[in-house]
């Protein structure tokens, strides 16, 4: 009898035993998981870089130190586009923007001289105005047209690159030290868009292909909204097509200068 008691005592005792093991074990079990996301999320955390103030103020410091206070005169060829005929203020359009950005950014003491007008092609206002461009001696010039070229009686994409290859070449043997940057039409069309990139090719001048920028979809102002300058007649650049434009600009005239 006393061996049964014994052995049932033993069993009894056995299973209290795994029991509170078990219970031990989920116990710590519980914990680690608690523990986990927790410890992941700290993770995480500490990861992910920050931004000093004081990296935006070294960056800041080494835009400025491109211009230095120096005089920079910007001139901005073009038609309706160059004009900002199609944003909701005139000083919307890309050349007001990297004027901007030169002086503000870059730390030039900017003159910018407009040579643009509504309806304007290369050969019609590009070439007449030779003169008038040399003559304000500027640093940088920005040359967009091809986009009237496409619909004027008698125009073709030959006679564009034809007329486009003769300003700059006129424009650089008066102007030895000027930077010109090409933009392409943004109205698309291959062949004018080649002119523009063969122009840049055989003239050693940067080129801007504002094609992407065009086809975006937040980049147009459609026909019938309402710019500073009336109701738009057709899809051209609004606001935030300026924007790209410029920024496309600005980033290859710091390269220029660096």
């Amino acid at each position: 009898m006393r061996k049964i008691f014994g052995g049932i005592v033993i069993v009894v005792f056995s299973i209290g035993l795994i029991v509170s093991m078990a219970f031990i074990a989920n116990q710590r079990q519980q914990a680690q998981l608690e523990k986990g996301p927790a410890t992941y999320a700290n993770l995480k955390l500490a990861k992910q870089p920050s931004t000093k103030i004081s990296d935006l103020k070294t960056r800041s410091n080494d835009l400025k130190r491109v211009g230095q206070g120096k005089k920079l005169t910007y001139v901005a060829m073009g038609d309706d586009i160059a004009a900002g005929h199609y944003t909701s203020t005139e000083k919307a359009a890309y050349p007001y923007l990297v004027a901007a950005y030169l002086q503000k950014q870059l730390d030039f003491k900017v003159t910018m001289k407009s040579v643009w007008k509504s309806g304007a092609t290369i050969g019609t206002s590009g070439l007449s105005n030779i003169d008038t461009v040399a003559n304000n001696k500027p640093d940088i010039i920005t040359i967009q047209y091809g986009n009237n070229e496409q619909t004027s009686p008698g125009s073709t994409a030959n006679l564009y690159q034809t007329n486009l290859n003769q300003a700059i070449k006129q424009l650089q043997a008066r102007l030895p030290k000027v930077k010109i940057i090409l933009v392409t039409p943004w109205t698309q069309n291959s062949a004018f868009k080649k002119a523009v990139v063969s122009v840049s090719k055989l003239t050693g001048t940067k080129v801007i292909d504002i094609s992407a920028i065009q086809t975006a979809k937040d980049t147009n102002a459609v026909k019938g909204a309402i710019s500073w300058a009336g109701p738009v007649s057709g899809d051209w650049p609004n606001n935030a097509g300026n924007v790209r434009i410029a920024n496309a600009i600005e980033q290859t005239v710091l390269k220029m200068y660096k």
